[in-house]
């Protein structure tokens, strides 16, 4: 997993700043820079967490390129907050952080759609482009990404920049499994296949 550059921090604030700019939107742009750079190489460890307090998924605005596999409450407006999707959706969520010029998650992506086409009753996929914060993509790229793959599974952005720290995102793709109380049970950075997804999903969600 990749580290700010501490050297790189004080280069930067050690300098007059534009009063145009602020000290947090520079550290923002370094973050981003940092991810960007590094987040799409091949990872010989991929991590996985247990989280073992069960924290609450941090809540933010999704607006969602397809709703098709939404319930039929949430897929009335293509604009939601997570806690109402998984409120409202009765299947435990699997959410994927990606970015439309990521080679991993553009390789992972047909796993997710096989999943989905033979699991979709049970779990719940949605997909996050978050390529604009990460300097990996725009959300048109991510889009014509989603066209190309005949992705069905719902999909879409967010326009909260803070979703990279609140959800510690050091690496692409990166994924979450969210049970029905809206509470992280397991995080795992990397790309997954459909059989690792589902191993995660029984190991997490099918205990009993």
């Amino acid at each position: 997993m990749f580290r700010l550059n501490t050297r790189l921090r004080l280069h930067l604030v050690a300098k007059p700043l534009p009063t145009c700019i602020s000290p947090r939107t520079i550290l923002l742009l370094a973050l981003s820079m940092v991810l960007a750079l590094g987040a799409c190489s091949v990872q010989a460890k991929k991590q996985i967490e247990a989280n073992e307090g069960y924290p609450s998924a941090p809540d933010f605005h999704i607006e969602f390129y397809e709703t098709e596999g939404l319930n039929s409450l949430t897929k009335l407006n293509s604009h939601a907050l997570l806690s109402q999707v998984v409120k409202l959706d009765d299947r435990p969520v699997l959410l994927n952080f990606w970015a439309g010029l990521c080679p991993p998650c553009k390789a992972e992506m047909p796993d997710f759609q096989s999943l989905w086409a033979d699991h979709n009753e049970n779990y719940l996929i949605i997909g996050i482009d978050i390529g604009p914060f990460v300097l990996l993509g725009t959300r048109e790229e991510g889009m014509q990404l989603i066209t190309d793959l005949r992705i069905t599974y719902p999909v879409g952005t967010t326009y909260s920049p803070e979703i990279v720290q609140n959800y510690e995102l050091t690496g692409m793709p990166t994924t979450f499994i969210i049970d029905n109380d809206g509470l992280i049970i397991k995080r795992y950075a990397g790309m997954l296949t459909k059989e690792r997804t589902l191993q995660l999903l029984n190991e997490s969600v099918n205990k009993d």
